[in-house]
């Protein structure tokens, strides 16, 4: 990270400001990452409800990353930052069924390119019904925008309690997981894991990336919070180049319309590392 980079002191800022909040409800995540072409990535994400009540939550969140991504150029890494916003609404029905909204402004670019250009707008709809404690389902949709174009993603979200130490969830595309409790401090699983980014790197290129992984995990907690260390393979790393001068309409990954034009790094699976903070303990 950078001394006196926007993402270097924007992520102290917050790690400080999580510190200083445990207790007073909020959530709050601290992690760090690496694999093939990413030696470092940091986040820090922040949510705080502003209203509880048994028919309705507002929950304003912020959070910041940093990113040492590699360059399609031999020896020249891109240092990213991230620093969105966002809004997250949520109604319930009655005790089974509820609809929420999130909306999100982020300025993704790399270190010194931060501005206008850089701002990406999100939205997510969705609905969820739960049959029972641990087990629900629901359907939603995010609509995205950035330098290069939109994105339409369905979302499906499945959660169900095998036994009262084992559960499997999900938040697909995203991620599927599978966890066992053995005793009330430790929690241990496997899951796969996807991700992706789009960062301004000048006035006519984006950075894009795409990864998917699959690990394993052990999360220990102690008191308010909880340590959380994974390991697994990255089989799916792939970085592009895309100029910003063309543009695409995606609906669940899938190029509807696309005048893009790119240039890829080649696929670099190898080993992938994190670590996280997680407050409160039990999200």
């Amino acid at each position: 990270m950078e001394p006196g980079s926007l993402g270097g002191r924007v992520l102290g800022v917050l790690s400080a400001l999580l510190l200083c909040l445990f207790g007073a409800g909020e959530l709050a995540t601290v992690s760090i990452s690496s694999w093939p072409t990413a030696t470092f990535q940091g986040n820090v994400k922040i949510a705080f409800p502003v209203v509880h009540s048994s028919s309705l939550v507002v929950m304003p969140g912020i959070s910041a990353g940093a990113a040492t991504m590699e360059g399609m150029e031999r020896m020249h890494d891109h240092h990213v930052r991230d620093l969105a916003v966002s809004a997250l609404v949520s109604h319930p029905f009655d005790s089974t069924d509820g609809i929420s909204a999130m909306v999100g402004l982020s300025e993704n670019a790399e270190a010194g390119v931060l501005g206008v250009q850089a701002l990406q707008p999100s939205l997510y709809v969705g609905w969820r019904h739960a049959d029972a404690p641990g087990s629900s389902y629901g359907a939603g949709v995010s609509l995205s925008n950035s330098a290069t174009g939109s994105s339409v993603t369905a979302i499906l979200t499945w959660e169900h309690r095998l036994s009262p130490t084992m559960h499997i969830s999900s938040v697909l595309p995203a991620w599927i997981g599978f966890s066992w409790t053995p005793v009330p401090t430790w929690n241990v699983g496997v899951r796969q894991m996807a991700l992706g980014g789009s960062w301004l790197l000048d006035s006519s290129r984006s950075l894009q990336c795409a990864q998917v992984s699959l690990d394993l995990f052990a999360r220990r907690r102690l008191g308010m919070v909880a340590l959380e260390a994974s390991a697994g393979w990255m089989y799916l790393d792939m970085v592009k180049y895309v100029e910003n001068d063309r543009s695409a309409i995606t609906i669940y990954g899938y190029d509807v319309f696309s005048s893009l034009r790119s240039r890829s790094l080649p696929n670099r699976m190898g080993g992938i590392f994190r670590f996280s903070v997680l407050f409160p303990a039990g999200e």
